[in-house]
């Protein structure tokens, strides 16, 4: 794994780290770091109060190792790093999720404006329990397709339809019966 490190020398410590770190040779820093560490690289700042570096390793416990060495002089951060494209990965992922979630809130929307209507239809004897009943597995159906609102619009129609029909038969019925 990648990490950034970034540290700032307290101004109390800034002497003497610098004569630490100018006085360091090669393979001091190399046994400072340790043998699970590489170091991708270090810059500094200019004024020498902080700087950055990139290590690679697959050991926090050599990067904690590492760190302990300083932080008694610096403040430090370390942040775990990721390359292109595992990052990309990770936002594909991650983005697919999103959108799983985007449907679902779409999905309940949806149902909750369509049970405000039936509901409405049914408070104002628009609809029977049979056209609740075709609405309800219109929509059951609409939200497993792309196509919800017209899936519903045809269950309604065909709900109201039928409930015309039906009121028209009962009253030819009743007509007839009348004569």
């Amino acid at each position: 794994m990648l990490f950034k490190v970034q540290w700032t020398v307290k101004s109390e410590n800034l002497a003497p780290v610098w004569d630490v770190f100018r006085s360091m040779s090669e393979e001091d820093h190399v046994k400072s770091q340790g043998p699970d560490i590489k170091i991708i690289g270090r810059w500094h700042e200019l004024t020498g109060s902080g700087g950055i570096c990139i290590l690679e390793s697959e050991s926090s416990e050599a990067i904690t190792g590492m760190m302990l060495n300083w932080t008694p002089f610096c403040d430090t951060t370390v942040t775990p790093m990721i390359e292109d494209l595992p990052m990309k990965n990770c936002l594909q992922k991650a983005s697919g999720e999103v959108e799983k979630q985007v449907e679902k809130q779409v999905e309940q929307q949806v149902e909750q404006q369509v049970l405000k209507a039936v509901n409405e239809a049914i408070d104002n004897d628009i609809m029977s329990a049979v056209g609740v009943m075709d609405v309800m597995n219109a929509v059951e159906t609409a939200i497993l397709t792309e196509n919800a609102i017209d899936a519903v619009e045809s269950a309604v129609f065909t709900a109201v339809a039928d409930m015309d029909k039906e009121e028209a038969e009962a009253k030819a019925e009743t007509e007839k019966n009348e004569d």
